[in-house]
Formats: structure tokens, sequence, C-alpha cells
């Protein structure tokens, strides 16, 4: 596998695949157009805000669903056989997820956008009055409704 190093799984960035030898010998994780096609069939045009919220509240139907769509190599969809966290199982989808949308890890993407934050942050320090705007604003924002 032409692959970088990512702690216990490797990362394919040419394929966009993420190993997960754990189901299996040559098991990888993989957001296809296919793939993509059947989570957004599944669960709408805000597919990758679902899945990622989902995993968050460690929603197992969307595990499975994830698992069943993006599982290549390997027929064992069966997630308590893995001897695996569900830290590790959340890091390898968003990896797989990120290549797929940005061609970087999740890690990598975040440094990304941090920085982007720092820098927004940065520019509102140099202007007070949007900064003021910004913050009014958000505080008269209704509240998000809770599931």
């Amino acid at each position: 596998m032409d692959a970088d190093k990512k702690g216990k799984h490797e990362v394919n960035r040419r394929t966009g695949e993420v190993s997960l030898p754990e189901a299996g010998e040559g098991a990888v994780i993989r957001f296809t157009m296919g793939a993509m096609e059947k989570l957004e069939g599944a669960y709408g045009d805000d597919w990758v805000q679902v899945i990622i919220k989902g995993m968050a509240r460690m929603r197992i139907p969307i595990y499975q669903k994830i698992i069943a769509c993006t599982l290549q190599g390997s027929s064992d969809g069966d997630i308590e056989a893995w001897d695996l966290t569900w830290e590790d199982l959340n890091i390898r989808i968003l990896d797989a997820l990120n290549l797929a949308i940005y061609g970087k890890t999740y890690e990598e993407q975040n440094k990304i956008n941090e920085a982007r934050m720092v820098a927004q942050l940065n520019g509102l320090q140099e202007n007070p009055q949007m900064a003021a705007a910004l913050s009014l604003m958000s505080a008269t924002q209704p509240e998000p409704k809770q599931d």
C-alpha cells in the first residue's frame, strides 16, 4: 500500500483509503462516490453532518451504515468483533471522509481549520467594530434545538 503511517493504521492519499486490518486482511475504509451517494440517500443532503453528529453521540446504526457503505476488501462488518476502540474507529472514519473531501487526514484538516480561525480572530482584533457586530449577532441568534 502506497501509504503514510498514521498511528496503527495506514492512509493512502492517492486512493483515499484508510486501512482497517481488524476487519480482515486488506480491509480499508473508503468514501467512494457510490458510498457517499448511499449515505446521502439514507441521511439527506446534510449527510456529512448527520454522520459526524451520530458518531459523536455513539449512534450504532450510524456506524453500521458507514461501515456497510465504505468497507472494502472484507466481508467482516461486525464492529464488535474488531479489536479496536471507538476512538480509533472514529479517527479512521474521519480520516477517510476528510481524504475524500479535502485530500487531507482529519488531523491535517483540523490544523488548517485552526489556522483559518486564528487568522479570522486576528482580523477581528484589528477591526473591533466588526468583532462587536459579530458578537451582537451571535448573542441574538436562537439556540439550536437539541435532539
